[in-house]
């Protein structure tokens, strides 16, 4: 006898909105509009009648790439359930077969549909057609876990992502200090028109190196306290860097509140580097340094103590790296009359945004001039 499972009943398309947060909590720059086509696409026919069929729905809406697409994986089958996986396998393998595997074996009921039962798929009939009603209780349940655009106090979070990870390495890559190196490989077309000209033979074209990014990036971020619940997105800052900037390389190190005696190679705090010695491996012209602190914006007020030391800081360091940034994950309003908006007058400062993100490469290259 043949066991069909099916998932605990639920409200009509509350599967797919328990999908589309569980991939926003991970850190997939999901939004509205990428929820609305889904739904318009089951209302279509599309993605029915099994979590199989849905699975590929969603993975050809929402996933660019193959770190997305194991995300999305794990994710999808952690809501729907274990057995999606083994099912979309199955039902691969059937359609590469020519042969259409046994119903029984490989399809599962979507949450919410069980009724319609095993004999016939679901039809676009069954799909909710108030799209408007599911779009508003999707910005509901966004709308609770951010304030007013700004982050949740209670603890890290994915949900504010004022600045996605697409968006931040396409940023990252405009931060270049292109030079050619290693082996001679590439073909030197006017050198070798030259020689050829120039001897009337071709014995050997002229090869040069390739031409690669020798940029180097250091990221020195403030943890703890006010930073809390922007880890989330100091490690996102910091995950895209070493993945999509291609540098020729890339480092980080911690402070709390200012950058003092000394730096920290963990985010914990436990293992500590003189200031001096942990930047002297990284003086360079190809060097660009990037401070991620909200400076004090966060709890408001001045303290004249953090922003002598952080001046401090800032003058050892220029001595030895011309090119330094600072990005603040406080809205450029909330520096107003804090400790933020002195030592934005003393290094170039960009509030956590898409644009302010992109500036503060450039900043990185020489192409924004500080304030």
């Amino acid at each position: 006898m043949t066991i069909t499972l099916s998932p605990p009943a639920r409200p009509r398309a509350s599967w797919l909105l328990d999908v589309f947060l569980s991939l926003r909590d991970a850190g997939l720059p999901l939004g509205i509009d990428e929820y609305r086509l889904a739904l318009r696409a089951l209302q279509a026919g599309f993605g029915l009648p099994d979590a199989a069929a849905l699975r590929r729905l969603l993975s050809a809406l929402w996933i660019k790439d193959v770190e997305e697409q194991r995300v999305f994986d794990l994710h999808f089958d952690r809501v729907m359930g274990s057995g999606t996986a083994a099912d979309a396998a199955a039902s691969d393998t059937g359609e590469s077969a020519g042969q259409s595997p046994p119903v029984e074996s490989t399809r599962r009921s979507l949450p919410g549909l069980e009724d319609l039962g095993t004999s016939a798929p679901a039809t676009a009939a069954e799909i909710p057609a108030a799209i408007d009603d599911e779009v508003q209780a999707a910005r509901a349940v966004l709308s609770a876990v951010t304030t007013a655009g700004e982050p949740r106090p209670t603890g890290p979070t994915s949900d504010y992502v004022p600045v996605t990870k697409r968006q931040m390495k396409q940023s990252w890559r405009s931060f270049r200090h292109a030079a050619r190196s290693g082996p001679m490989v590439e073909l030197d077309v006017e050198a070798t028109v030259r020689l050829v000209g120039d001897t009337g033979v071709l014995v050997e074209p002229v090869k040069v190196a390739r031409r690669v990014n020798l940029a180097r990036l250091l990221v020195l971020v403030d943890d703890g306290g006010s930073m809390v619940p922007f880890r989330g997105i100091a490690d996102r800052l910091i995950e895209t860097a070493r993945r999509g900037g291609r540098f020729g390389q890339s480092g980080v190190f911690y402070f709390h509140n200012c950058p003092g005696v000394h730096l920290y190679t963990d985010s914990h705090r436990q293992w500590a580097v003189p200031f001096d010695e942990a930047i002297a491996p990284w003086v360079s012209d190809r060097t660009g340094v990037l401070f991620f602190s909200d400076g004090g914006a966060a709890r408001g007020g001045r303290s004249l103590e953090r922003f002598g030391e952080t001046v401090s800081s800032l003058t050892r360091l220029r001595q030895r790296i011309d090119r330094i940034a600072w990005i603040n994950p406080m809205p450029k309003e909330r520096w107003r009359g804090t400790t933020a908006a002195d030592i934005a007058t003393q290094v170039a400062m960009f509030e956590l945004s898409r644009g302010g993100f992109r500036d503060a490469v450039l900043s990185l290259r020489g192409r924004v001039n500080p304030r």
